[in-house]
């Protein structure tokens, strides 16, 4: 298929993920653009063998990176380029230390050398830029597809070929398949293009390599690092290459760190997954000038089968199936008959995870109303029927169906979804659904997986050999720094996981040594907090401590060494748990989206909670003092909503049961309220009255309402609808209980507010409209047939209409100049998620609504009660397209998002079904509707 994926940002070094588990080789590592990719890529943690024939050299540059950047994971490999049998002992020595490689960097090379034949026979540039790393690379198959295998990520494990411009510049049109040495060529520039020719080898090489074996988990690219000094040259005497030298020195050059930076695009970011077998130039974008050679096939077969017998004759073994490909014949044909749109919902297809289940009774056949406006939810109820009695609405069948939720499979994984997950919405959506159903073929596209969701939390996947107290407290900065991290932190309109009082930061400095290890990786957690913070808001970090990010990952990792040496979890003590969730909110912000394993460490923190009694209320145990009582349940708050949002996040069922559980909310004091010495709590501040845990205290209310709600949903049953509408009910009494301060009555009254409130504003909005969302979705289904549940429609969708509403605004106010731009980091997985499913309401109901007819059913039906129109709707769903469109580079849900709507709508704009009766009056906008919606909730 032609390749023209490119990235649309330019890359930057800060990007580079944490690599901790990674094990990678870089060839020629010891100097110039080898080098910085070695430091770069072990600065991230991860474990690099530099190849290469001088192990003095290589010892060197070892020393070197040391003395600059701390303790680095490196390691000498004996190489040889220029000897095909070194190139096998170099992949059976390295196979022995290693049971598996994540990165191979082909990096080293050589420049326009005379003309010379190997001890091989072949032209030493053809065989040291090309023919041996080729080698290398399927030498040591074996160890790259058991990184695969270990990581369970079929985009992490990737190869990049260090190529060049000198491909198009200097060498010939195609590659010389009758004499690759190119032994005819002679004169001043013959070097030159026998280097052309050798690169445009490792160019095609990639490709080649990409085909065969992505489908197993292995990517790969080629790159040209740009116009770098360096000693390439040096040995060229002749005229030109004197020429070129002196070029170089007085023609603009980039240093070796940038001339990296594009093969460490390739070999970490993400972002380049789109573009696996293609060349990149600097820095990190697609050239399409190689498209020539990498979109035709059969030069693509040929080079393979020109290096396999190469390869062959000095007794290699080559993999001959062509794994994931089918006959260049075959894949031409099918390429010239996709459509634009199919091969888009194919992508949406992989995106999802193959859907292939659906489960009996849920594709709606939508024939029960007309297209038009919605009233309020009260215009939906069924004839007779008013609000005080809707608890008395039972279903027209005594059978309840069953709604199992969605297994969800790709060819990585299978994981499961609750019907309530946005994910398991999609499949109802029959603009979408319809090519989902689709039995015919269709070439594979992969799903570009985030790979910084890759990186499971730094205490499930380890960090290596851990640090010794020593060097872990070594990394504790001066304490005029600290002071103004952990003043950040605490200063800060955060929820925090520990008081400032019983921090006990004074005593840690009075004697560091003494200092228990638990509280010392909670002080890691807290600096961590801090220097996000800093991160957020874009200010310099005290003491020119560099790069935040940088910062947050060295504090994280330290955090973690001193829980895995403190025995954490098998032998919790005091601060364990604490230490444990600002582990946790580490984790979470260290990563654009949900991530499993930040719901696993929820999962250990739950048991380790429940362990040391936190779940029960401590005025029943004398032993713990009312001071430490107040602090042990604003913790167990906070974990319990960690748990509802992050499970609730991954369409899974929470693990904590209520009924088992009897600990108090915490009460709306001042810290000033009460002290380690306090007898007694002073009676609680009225909720009129803010303090720093009242936010706390009314989200956790909030939360208990939608815990209940998600749990009923995420049944194997259809709840019977008075249990639906009793929800209802007590959701909107509790949301209209809440304090003002946290109530968005109208967002032009919030233009005076303080950029901390309206944010919690919007938290809880959302976590109320996502509420109802989620009560009424599997009833707004049932209303396509069943006016009875009409008022489950009119309220799931005003509910995601508000959400997308909020997203709009939001989107609006994060962007420079804006009230919550410096504060814009709050728009979490948790807040996209919630956007996810409210786009996913709004196209399940124009897909609905294209298949009701457009003239009255009868005297019974009940069409008044339509509000929203189909122009309100797809305006709200564009919007929700420009947001996820500015956020998918970097974040696979958003990407999901941006693909999954941009196929609805394309659909909905094409498709003259989708018509709204030209009789109805045209819908207030957005913010109007939102209005009268709120006011009718109270």
């Amino acid at each position: 298929m032609p390749c023209n994926n490119s990235p649309t940002e330019e890359f930057h070094i800060s990007e580079i993920p944490s690599l901790h588990g990674y094990v990678a080789i870089v060839t020629g590592g010891n100097s110039g653009i080898g080098y910085e990719t070695t430091l770069q890529l072990a600065k991230r943690g991860a474990r690099v063998y530099i190849a290469s024939r001088s192990q003095d050299r290589v010892n060197k540059a070892i020393s070197d990176m040391k003395h600059d950047a701390g303790p680095l994971d490196l390691h000498f490999l004996k190489l040889d380029l220029q000897d095909l049998q070194s190139v096998k002992i170099t992949a059976a020595e390295f196979m022995s230390k290693e049971p598996r490689l994540d990165l191979l960097i082909n990096n080293a090379g050589i420049m326009a050398c005379p003309y010379e034949l190997t001890k091989d026979g072949f032209e030493i540039q053809w065989q040291t830029c090309f023919l041996s790393h080729h080698a290398l690379t399927l030498s040591l198959l074996p160890v790259l597809l058991a990184a695969v295998q270990a990581s369970g990520n079929m985009n992490r494990v990737r190869v990049v070929n260090v190529a060049s411009d000198g491909a198009f510049l200097m060498g010939p049109k195609s590659i010389n398949y009758d004499d690759p040495n190119m032994t005819s060529l002679t004169g001043a520039t013959a070097p030159w293009r026998r280097y052309g020719h050798c690169k445009q080898a490792s160019i095609i090489a990639a490709k080649a390599i990409t085909d065969r074996y992505r489908p197993s988990g292995i990517i790969a690219f080629s790159v040209h690092p740009g116009i770098i000094k360096s000693n390439l040259q040096s040995h060229d005497t002749s005229f030109l290459g004197t020429l070129s030298r002196t070029a170089m020195k007085i023609a603009p050059t980039s240093t070796p760190l940038d001339g990296a930076r594009t093969s460490l695009f390739c070999a970490t970011s993400p972002r380049v997954v789109s573009a696996a077998g293609l060349y990149l130039i600097p820095f990190g974008k697609v050239d399409p000038r190689a498209n020539k050679w990498l979109n035709d096939d059969e030069a693509v077969e040929k080079l393979w089968q020109l290096a396999s017998g190469q390869l062959k004759r000095h007794g290699f073994a080559i993999d001959e199936l062509p794994k994931g490909r089918a006959p260049v014949a075959q894949r031409r044909d099918a390429a010239q008959t996709n459509q634009q749109l199919d091969a888009r919902v194919r992508q949406l297809e992989q995106l999802l995870g193959n859907i292939v289940s659906q489960m009996p009774g849920e594709r709606r056949a939508a024939n029960s109303q007309a297209s038009g406006d919605f009233a309020s939810s009260e215009d939906a109820l069924p004839r007779g029927t008013s609000p005080q009695n809707l608890t008395s609405v039972s279903p027209p069948t005594g059978e309840l169906e069953v709604k199992p939720g969605r297994m969800v499979s790709s060819n990585t994984e299978m994981i499961y979804v609750s019907g309530s997950h946005w994910t398991a919405i999609c499949s109802e959506v029959e603009k979408i659904r319809e090519h989902l159903d689709r039995g015919e073929a269709a070439t594979q596209v992969d799903s570009d997986q985030d790979q910084s969701q890759s990186h499971g939390p730094m205490l499930l996947e380890g960090v290596g050999q851990i640090s010794s107290i020593e060097t872990i407290m070594a990394d504790i900065p001066p304490k005029d720094v600290v002071d103004r991290l952990v003043s950040r932190y605490f200063n800060s309109t955060e929820p925090s996981t520990t008081g400032a009082e019983n921090f006990q930061y004074k005593q840690f400095w009075l004697d560091p040594k003494s200092t228990s290890l638990p509280w010392v990786a909670m002080l890691f957690g807290v600096m961590g907090m801090g220097a996000f913070l800093y991160l957020r808001v874009q200010d310099d970090l005290p003491g020119n401590m560099g790069n935040p990010k940088d910062l947050m990952e060295l504090f994280q990792r330290r955090s973690t060494e001193c829980l895995l040496l403190s025995k954490y979890s098998t032998a919790p003590g005091t601060y364990s748990l604490e230490a444990l969730l600002f582990n946790i909110q580490g984790e979470f912000i260290r990563r654009r989206d949900a991530h499993l394993g930040v719901w696993i460490l929820g999962g250990i923190a739950i048991r380790l909670a429940m362990r040391m009694g936190y779940h029960r209320d401590p005025d029943k145990h004398s032993r713990i003092t009312p001071f430490q009582g107040e602090m042990r349940r604003r913790t167990w708050a906070l974990v319990l909503q960690l748990d509802t949002l992050t499970s609730c996040q991954l369409g899974l069922p929470c693990l904590i049961q209520e009924h088992q559980c009897d600990a108090r909310p915490p009460s709306n004091l001042l810290d000033d309220d009460f002290s380690p010495d306090s007898t007694q709590l002073p009676p609680p501040r009225p909720e009129t009255q803010m303090t720093p845990v009242l936010y706390t205290i009314t989200k956790a209310k909030l939360s208990s309402i939608f815990r209940t709600i998600f749990n009923q949903v995420s049944l194997g049953r259809t709840e019977a609808y008075d249990e639906i509408m009793a929800l209802d009910q007590r959701l909107h009494s509790t949301q209209r209980a809440m304090p003002p301060k946290f109530q968005i009555a109208n967002p032009e009254d919030s233009i005076t507010v303080a950029p901390y409130v309206l944010i919690r504003r919007y938290n809880m909005e959302l976590l109320f409209q996502k509420s109802r969302c989620m009560l009424h979705r599997h009833h707004m289904a049932k209303a396509y047939q069943d006016p009875t549940y009409n008022y489950s429609r009119t309220s799931c969708v005003e509910a995601a209409m508000a959400l997308l509403t909020h997203q709009a605004n939001i989107s609006k106010e994060i962007q420079v100049g804006g009230r919550l731009y410096r504060d814009r980091w709050f728009v979490s997985s948790l807040e996209r998620h919630d956007f996810s499913l409210a786009s996913m309401i709004i196209c399940l109901e124009l897909s609905s609504r294209s298949n009701e007819p457009s003239e009255p059913l009868g005297p019974d039906d009940q069409r008044g009660f339509l509000k929203f129109s189909r122009e309100a709707m797809v305006e709200a769903l564009e919007s929700s397209r420009r947001f996820w469109e500015a956020l998918k580079v970097g974040s696979n849900e958003a990407r999901q998002a941006f693909d999954m709507l941009s196929v609805m709508l394309d659909k909905v704009s094409t498709n003259p079904s989708v018509q709204d009766n030209p009789q109805l009056p045209m819908q207030l906008d957005m913010n109007d509707s939102l209005q009268t919606q709120i006011s009718n909730n109270g």
